[in-house]
């Protein structure tokens, strides 16, 4: 096997690899969504894995400062990227060759590894050959809610919420997303916190992936946005990424009615699973209890997400 340091030349056949050939790559890990950073954002330091002509895996990652490499700063997936089918000693044999490679440049790498429902294969094994080459692994708990048979999981109290509304858009213009954007901001002030991505930023996105990929829902009332949820699909689970409401309205209980249509759309693309995200802070420390007690009673499970650093 050869490591080939990527360049720009290298995107389609990355990008191709990702959504066609491999068992754990998501929207996250591709070159199409890594490009709406300005040039220059990140010094990337990508590689790829060959067997004779044959690729292999791919392994997304920059590096942060002097020697800190992570997979990867501008997303919320990295590790590496295999191909369908592999056994596991060869998985483990790819690992070491990641490994090795980044510790010959003198960087010290750390990665973060997303939930098995973004994997159509078990990830045990890629966890496995870091570990035994001296990463630790940390966990973050995330939840994600099969779709099928999803209404019986659902609480008596989400059920009585969702009961009182019946108003909700599936959006794709610009000023909808404007709106969706100025409410998320609104919200995250709370937290003295800004949305991971700029308005230009979100719209770019849309237009880049389209309706199959992105779905803003929007929960209105008298003609007034109550709640959103903006969602983007990696492989068959559909992902949370942006969810508010309007904390002004008394008695919003809208995001359980955005939150269960979001779901109830996304069984209609085929798509198995929903993922509401991490319920834990300061890298897995802190339990939200509040927030996973919320997310549960719309049926969703726990889930672990994973971050690893060389020790």
């Amino acid at each position: 096997m050869k490591i080939v340091k990527y360049t720009s030349e290298h995107k389609n056949i990355w990008d191709n690899f990702i959504n066609n050939y491999s068992f754990n790559g998501t929207i996250f890990h591709t070159r199409e969504f890594l490009s709406y950073h300005p040039d220059g954002k990140f010094q990337d330091e990508s590689i790829l894995i060959f067997n004779d002509d044959k690729l292999l895996a791919v392994f997304p990652c920059c590096l942060l400062d002097n020697n800190r490499c992570f997979s990867h700063g501008g997303s919320s997936h990295g590790g590496p990227v295999l191909i369908k089918g592999l056994r596991s000693s060869k998985i483990v044999e790819i690992v070491k060759l990641i490994s090795s490679y980044y510790k010959k440049q003198q960087y010290s790498l750390s990665m973060r590894i997303p939930e098995q429902v973004f994997s159509d294969e078990p990830i045990d094994t890629i966890l496995y050959g870091f570990q035994s080459e001296g990463f630790y692994i940390s966990t973050e708990l995330s939840v994600s809610a099969p779709l099928v048979n999803l209404e019986s999981r659902l609480s008596k109290n989400c059920i009585r919420n969702i009961k009182k509304y019946n108003n909700f858009e599936l959006k794709s213009d610009d000023e909808s997303y404007k709106l969706f954007h100025k409410m998320l901001k609104e919200n995250l002030k709370k937290h003295k916190a800004n949305p991971t991505h700029s308005i230009d930023e979100l719209i770019y996105l849309k237009n880049l992936f389209g309706k199959e990929r992105c779905m803003l829902i929007l929960t209105k009332q008298d003609g007034k946005i109550m709640s959103g949820v903006w969602s983007i699909r990696c492989r068959d689970t559909w992902y949370a990424f942006y969810i508010c409401k309007d904390y002004n309205i008394q008695g919003n209980h809208s995001t359980v009615y955005s939150l269960y249509q979001s779901m109830i759309e996304s069984r209609k693309t085929g798509a198995t699973n929903y993922c509401f995200g991490i319920c834990t802070e300061n890298g897995g420390s802190y339990l939200n209890t509040g927030l996973i007690d919320f997310k549960e009673t719309l049926g969703a499970i726990p889930v672990n997400r994973y971050l690893l650093t060389h020790k």
